[in-house]
């Protein structure tokens, strides 16, 4: 009656060894690791404008526009 006690007590308690650190682990600990630099980019850059502007003349942008074919 008292062996299964153990067995389950046994499993339970293996469940909470940890495996010991591998090498990639503790490559990220080298406070020596060489570290790419990072260059300062401006928040706005690559954004584009999108402010309001007057309307085209319709028939310039209808000729634009146009399927193939000048006339």
């Amino acid at each position: 009656m008292k062996l299964p006690i153990v067995v389950a007590a046994a499993a339970m308690l293996s469940a909470c060894a940890a495996e010991p650190p591998g090498a990639a682990t503790l490559a990220v600990a080298d406070p020596f690791a060489p570290v790419p630099a990072v260059a300062a980019v401006p928040v706005m850059s690559g954004t584009a404008d999108h402010r309001p502007v007057d309307p085209r003349p319709w028939g310039d942008v209808n000729m634009r526009v146009a399927p193939g074919g000048d006339e």
